[in-house]
């Protein structure tokens, strides 16, 4: 599945993971809908939110050494 995103992705994972190329990411005798099943089994057994705690860990990281492009594109008149 790593190879499969994007080196600048900036989807959230479950967008990211519906527009994956599942057929690319099946492997031996797992067919495209053993691995998505799988994914999607193993996705309801993890966390899928962020403690402020955790959040802040970025923050900081962001204070020391901030991006200076952003993501949004400029308006030109």
């Amino acid at each position: 599945m790593e190879a499969c995103i994007p080196e600048h992705d900036v989807l959230a994972f479950n967008t990211r993971a519906e527009k994956l190329q599942w057929d690319s990411i099946a492997f031996k005798d797992y067919s495209m809908e053993d691995c998505k099943k799988m994914w999607l089994l193993l996705l309801k057994q993890i966390r899928r939110f962020r403690l402020l705690k955790e959040v802040l860990v970025d923050v900081r990281e962001w204070i020391d050494s901030p991006k200076t492009k952003s993501k949004k594109p400029k308006k030109t008149s």
